[in-house]
């Protein structure tokens, strides 16, 4: 028996898609919407990363019926469906799950993120190269068994036509979410500014001079405080008398043993003044000098 090539494969395709007809598209409707799934159908975006699926009925699409439960792939081409704008993307990457209408898995989450609105569950399905000379693409849906491969034939895909535009023409979309903000560039050569140091601590005075003060000056004793005239009239009273001659001779020399005797504290009172008026002067030169020292301190400071 000849088995041809179009038998084989379609064998090999009835035994990837498991329940899912392998003769035919699926049924159930196709949706490019946006972010939210307000629109349905909607064909105009600005950037790639703008455009959405779905998987069953939206807000305002609620007769429309849901696509069979199973695995997906997906693909985007430009409008003639010959260039191929997620080549650069494994189709692997590119497999979402659909259960009770809702998209709730997908095979690359980071690229293809899923919103879950009010609307329903919907895909993201860029990024992709926005490179189409007129602006126009189109959406391929083909079912699939999870991680296998996807064959993207006319009978078994389901479509849907969109445009890009910025402005007047088509740009290639580079998804924000892919594109991490610059690092910063540090400085090759950093200035680093040193903290002042702090004031010099103030220098001591190497020799200080303290000028004690002048002690007092100690009273002087009397050295004869004029006890001899009495002692010279006690030693002629207790003479004795031996005539009128010898008690004429005391006489007189009591007479000047009195007179004498006040000379004497005159002297030393007179001394005693002068030792006082130099130790005045004294001090007062000490108490000079010690001024000049503090002064000659502050000045260093």
């Amino acid at each position: 028996m000849k088995i041809t090539a179009g038998l084989l494969w379609g064998s090999v395709a009835a035994l990837a898609l498991g329940a899912t007809t392998a003769w035919g598209a699926p049924s159930g409707a196709l949706f490019t919407t946006t972010a939210d799934g307000e629109v349905v159908n909607e064909n105009h975006y600005a950037y790639s990363t703008d455009v959405y699926l779905s998987g069953g009925p939206l807000c305002n699409a609620r007769n429309m019926s849901d696509l069979p439960d199973g695995w997906y792939a997906f693909k985007v081409t430009d409008s003639s469906g010959h260039t191929d704008m997620t080549a650069a993307e494994p189709a692997v990457e590119r497999q979402f799950r659909v259960a009770s209408g809702a998209v709730v898995a997908a095979s690359d989450a980071a690229d293809h993120p899923i919103n879950v609105t009010r609307c329903g569950a919907v895909l993201r399905v860029g990024p992709f190269a926005a490179t189409s000379a007129n602006g126009e693409y189109k959406l391929h849906v083909v079912p699939v068994a999870q991680g296998g491969v996807a064959v993207f034939s006319p009978s078994r895909t389901k479509t849907d036509n969109f445009r890009i535009t910025v402005g007047s023409a088509p740009v290639v979309d580079p998804p924000a979410y892919l594109t991490p903000p610059p690092a910063p560039t540090p400085d090759p050569d950093p200035v680093v500014t040193p903290d002042p140091p702090p004031p010099p601590a103030p220098t001591p005075d190497p020799d200080p001079v303290v000028t004690p003060d002048p002690p007092p000056p100690a009273p002087t004793p009397d050295p004869d405080p004029g006890w001899g005239g009495v002692l010279a009239l006690g030693a002629a009273e207790s003479a004795p008398l031996t005539g009128d001659a010898p008690a004429s001779a005391s006489a007189p020399a009591a007479a000047a043993g009195m007179s004498a005797a006040p000379s004497r504290p005159a002297a030393n009172v007179t001394a005693a003044k002068a030792k006082s008026a130099k130790a005045k002067a004294k001090a007062a030169k000490a108490k000079a000098a010690k001024a000049k020292a503090r002064k000659a301190r502050a000045a260093r400071r």
